[in-house]
């Protein structure tokens, strides 16, 4: 959420919409947003997988996402000791892409790695994702 010092994502007002969203129509808000996280061309089997994992969720899921309004890890972030590896899609189009960058600055010891993806890049490309992961891991042991 945008606060001081973080331009980046939505405002209060937006989280607490999404909540509403949820509770007005479960089904049709997890749809679209299975849609929108899955990535541009998608499978209706990978959109399906995505969206029946939003609807495993609790009834608790808008409280949950409520608390996001007021949610800021960036001193948390900061006191990580260790290396802290920040994915991102470049073509995002559920969260600000710029959100993990500011994440891998906060992070005392932070790398950020841009995908050319959406908001999923491990669900749109998993072979890229996972050979970043690994690469990330294996400077971790030199």
């Amino acid at each position: 959420m945008q606060g001081d010092g973080f331009p980046h994502g939505g405002l209060s007002e937006d989280v607490l919409g999404i909540g509403a969203a949820i509770t007005a129509d479960r089904p049709g808000f997890f749809r679209a947003l299975a849609e929108g996280a899955s990535g541009e061309g998608a499978s209706e089997a990978m959109i399906g997988w995505v969206e029946r994992g939003f609807l495993a969720t609790g009834p608790r899921a808008s409280e949950t996402l409520a608390g996001l309004a007021t949610l800021d890890q960036c001193d948390l972030l900061a006191s990580f000791a260790f290396p802290v590896l920040s994915i991102g899609g470049a073509k995002d189009s559920i969260a600000d892409p710029a959100i993990a960058g500011f994440a891998a600055n906060c992070a005392a010891n932070g790398t950020l790695l841009t995908m050319d993806t959406g908001h999923s890049p491990q669900l749109e490309n998993p072979s890229a994702y996972n050979e970043a992961l690994l690469d990330f891991v294996r400077t971790l042991a030199q």
